[in-house]
């Protein structure tokens, strides 16, 4: 498995990379995307996406069950989260 952020469109359209979906891996950070159009790639991205969920499971964290260190880093940081 490899961690990775991927868009599949009806089978025949694919956008693969680094990208987030956030201003600053637009505007501040140096990532990337590639967009195929092409079926067999897409076909063979999502074989792999299927494989991959099938031996996965799923992780479900409750805001309760995070460390209280955690939850007070996180409130402390909000004022420069746009930054991080």
């Amino acid at each position: 498995m490899m961690h990775v952020k991927a868009v599949l469109v009806d089978g025949v359209l694919s956008m693969v990379g680094s990208v987030k979906v956030n201003r600053r891996s637009v505007e501040k950070d140096e990532e990337v995307a590639m967009v195929v159009i092409d079926e067999e790639i897409t076909e063979t991205l999502e074989t792999h996406f299927r494989e991959d969920t099938a031996v996965s499971s799923r992780v479900t964290v409750t805001y309760e069950r995070i460390p209280l260190h955690r939850r007070l880093l996180t409130l402390l940081l909000r004022p420069i989260r746009p930054e991080m």
